[in-house]
């Protein structure tokens, strides 16, 4: 039998900030269990073609169900009313001027959450009920004011004691079903692959930006895109050298400093749209030019230190990479199988 056992200290700390975690696409979910052992393709990280489907309102030949109070989705025949999926605690975290595209990506979250759960309690993962109630309780102290009671403070994240519960049961099933997925062999092809994004490499680079809003029109986004190449051009012709031209055009503070972006890791200080290309530039060779929400970029990359952390340093985040991927990877499958209809009301 497996069991939960606590062998992350932050884990009850970060739960706060879990619902947006898990919401926003950073799930700290784990690993998706699996009853064969996975093909290292998959386990290597790289995501899976198929689109997620999206929620549909549907005819049903369920009327009745989909009719029943409090009842707002059938998931393969099945109804499920909001307290279900604890969805009032989830909308609970949008901000008060989200969009009608916010509230639909996060109940896509709920579902696949709910797809999950439900994953996880087909293999039978059993979660020790004590470290459960530690969890459950270390949480409520760590929420509570002063003075304030469990009910009050349940009251204000909207859930009830067993929803609470269930919460903290999927990240705790997902856990440990992610322990017995991961294997060493899945930690070498993920470093062999990506060992610079783990082992503490640093680049020193320059950029040239040209900022567009993110809901520009697409002709604004275009001239800029066929601007920065005229620039490239430029610049690879040796008319002007890199740092000039950041001087005379660059949009960005890092301008005045010729572009200079000074050393940056694969995560951390830049855009990992940015980071992404950079990586894989030879010294003194130029980018091309690079969309992300802030405008479009030009990049060179002037040094490369070498990183000095080694596989096992790096084994703690690259087991939580991997089990995000894989995920996201089970959430597809399950999505191919499940029948999701939604009711009109």
């Amino acid at each position: 039998m497996n069991v939960f056992h606590k062998n992350h200290a932050a884990w009850t700390t970060l739960f706060l900030m879990g619902a947006l975690f898990l919401l926003t696409g950073n799930s700290l979910a784990l690993a998706q269990p699996a009853k064969k052992t996975p093909d290292t393709k998959k386990a290597d990280g790289k995501k899976p073609d198929a689109k997620k489907p999206e929620v549909r309102l549907n005819e049903t030949k369920n009327a009745e169900s989909l009719k029943k109070p409090g009842v707002f989705m059938l998931l393969n025949d099945q109804p499920m009313t909001a307290a279900d999926v604890q969805l009032d605690f989830f909308l609970n975290q949008l901000p008060e001027n989200a969009t009608v595209a916010d509230r639909k990506q996060l109940l896509n979250r709920v579902i696949d959450r709910e797809l999950i759960k439900r994953y996880l309690k087909n293999l039978n993962i059993q979660v020790d009920e004590d470290i459960l109630e530690q969890e459950f309780n270390s949480l409520i102290k760590l929420t509570a004011k002063q003075g304030e009671s469990t009910d009050a403070v349940l009251e204000k994240m909207k859930l009830t004691r067993e929803g609470l519960r269930e919460i903290l049961w999927v990240d705790a099933a997902w856990k440990i079903a992610s322990e017995s997925l991961i294997s060493q062999n899945h930690l070498m092809v993920e470093w062999e692959l990506r060992q610079h994004e783990y082992d503490g490499t640093r680049l020193r680079g320059s950029q040239i930006v040209f900022h567009v809003s993110p809901g520009a029109p697409t002709k604004t986004w275009e001239d800029a895109v066929f601007r920065m190449w005229k620039l490239r051009e430029e610049i690879s012709e040796q008319k002007i050298t890199f740092a000039d031209a950041a001087r005379r055009d660059s949009q960005s503070p890092s301008g005045r400093n010729g572009g200079d972006l000074g050393e940056f890791e694969y995560r951390g200080r830049l855009d990992e749209a940015l980071t992404r290309v950079a990586f894989r530039l030879e010294p003194t060779e130029l980018s091309e030019p690079i969309r992300t929400r802030y405008g479009v970029h030009l990049l060179q990359v002037t040094d490369r230190i070498p990183g000095q952390l080694s596989l096992e340093d790096a084994r703690p985040e690259m087991i939580a990479r991997l089990s995000k991927r894989l995920w996201e990877e089970t959430v597809l499958k399950e999505r191919e199988i499940t029948q999701i209809e939604f009711s009109k009301k």
